[in-house]
């Protein structure tokens, strides 16, 4: 190694920091700079040149500048390198799908059943087919909008589609794994379609004469069931996990104060959710036509 090199009958000289590295059959061109106090050298798989040699010289020059400047990042240039691994700047070829497991993982120690069972359903459906293989860096904003674009579905819908998707990013962010996350440059109003905005469901409730008839042709225990449903204006969930416990027959409520859900016991999702609900006098006639049936269990009674 010296301050020049010859290639052919031209005699170039190396600018500082540039030596020529020989091999069997072949040159290389390396760089020298140090970063943190440690002193680095990288190798440019380039024939030595003229032409070369200036650009080597020319991404040392941006490297040093970087480095005053302390925007240097190691894997920016050199993604190979050990040194990258060292300086904590190596690039992560971890994929959405994998940071997807591992979040499903966690979810099920930290979120309710029913919370699982959803993202779950969101990663296998719609997550997973298109970004399950996908590396997090390289992952776009461009990527996610003509996703989107593409989904037939309510913004509501898509907004929790994307809830277990932007925890994983968020966590990547935190981890350097990326710099940022890209779903923050995504408006979902200016992606989907005007008619997919809106919820086109419709309530359709049972009206008089169709609850009438459906209670006409059941009785015992399915009927109380049916009729103390149709009037007492709990959600299932809350239904499921009613006791006798909880009817309050001198005050003539239903103290509403846990559910069941995916086969497990929590209480209400919200603090207006533990609530006491008036029983109306349909309510209360399947109430008393139940007592024959389970009346061991009717405590308070």
């Amino acid at each position: 190694m010296g301050k020049t090199w010859e290639c052919g009958k031209t005699l170039i000289d190396l600018p500082k920091g540039i030596t020529v590295r020989k091999h069997k059959k072949s040159a290389s061109i390396q760089i020298y700079f140090t970063y943190r106090g440690v002193d680095c050298r990288e190798t440019f798989k380039l024939e030595p040149s003229k032409k070369t040699i200036n650009y080597a010289n020319g991404i040392r020059s941006e490297i040093l500048n970087k480095i005053v400047l302390g925007t240097f990042k190691y894997s920016d240039y050199f993604p190979e390198s050990k040194q990258s691994i060292k300086f904590g700047h190596n690039l992560s070829n971890i994929t959405i799908g994998e940071l997807l497991d591992g979040y499903l993982l966690l979810a099920e120690k930290t979120k309710q059943p029913s919370t699982v069972r959803g993202y779950s359903e969101v990663t296998k459906a719609h997550l997973r087919p298109r970004f399950g293989s996908v590396r997090v860096r390289d992952l776009s904003p461009q990527m996610l909008r003509s996703w989107i674009s593409s989904l037939s579905l309510t913004a509501k819908r898509v907004r929790n589609i994307l809830t277990p998707l932007r925890a994983v990013l968020e966590q990547s962010v935190n981890d350097d794994i990326i710099e940022r996350n890209p779903l923050d440059k995504i408006v979902l109003n200016n992606l989907l379609d005007k008619t997919s905005i809106e919820s086109k469901r419709e309530i359709n409730p049972l009206n008089t004469s169709e609850v009438k008839a459906l209670l006409k042709n059941t009785d015992g225990q399915i009927k109380n069931l049916l009729q103390f449903a149709l009037f007492s204006g709990l959600r299932t969930s809350e239904l499921i996990a009613l006791q006798w416990g909880d009817i309050d027959w001198n005050k003539g409520v239903i103290k509403v104060q846990r559910a069941i859900v995916l086969k497990q016991e929590k209480k209400t999702k919200t603090k207006a959710g533990l609530r006491e609900v008036m029983i109306l006098p349909p309510a209360l006639e399947a109430l008393q036509n139940q007592k024959e049936f389970t009346k061991y269990l009717a405590f308070g009674v």
